[in-house]
């Protein structure tokens, strides 16, 4: 998943007010979103695994390659569906 894939997955949840620099604390900003929306940032998170086609992938595999740009909310996303 490129930077803007996880920018565009995640938007949906943050005021159109907000800038996040993907440089400036991104791991920071999606563990922010996850207390505040933990319900809505696991459906996006699944449904950005379920849009993806070629080639397919698990939400896990998503957050695998999430974990290269916000490994603290990829593990922490991975916790929360574990349960």
């Amino acid at each position: 998943m490129a930077p803007r894939d996880v920018e565009l997955a995640f938007d949906v949840v943050v005021q159109p007010d907000v800038l996040v620099l993907l440089n400036d604390g991104l791991d920071d900003f999606l563990i922010m979103l996850f207390r505040s929306y933990p319900d809505e940032m696991i459906t996006i998170t699944k449904d950005q695994a379920k849009a993806l086609r070629n080639p397919p992938l698990t939400v896990f595999e998503v957050l695998n390659s999430l974990s290269l740009h916000a490994p603290k909310f990829a593990n922490t996303l991975k916790s929360a569906l574990s349960q």
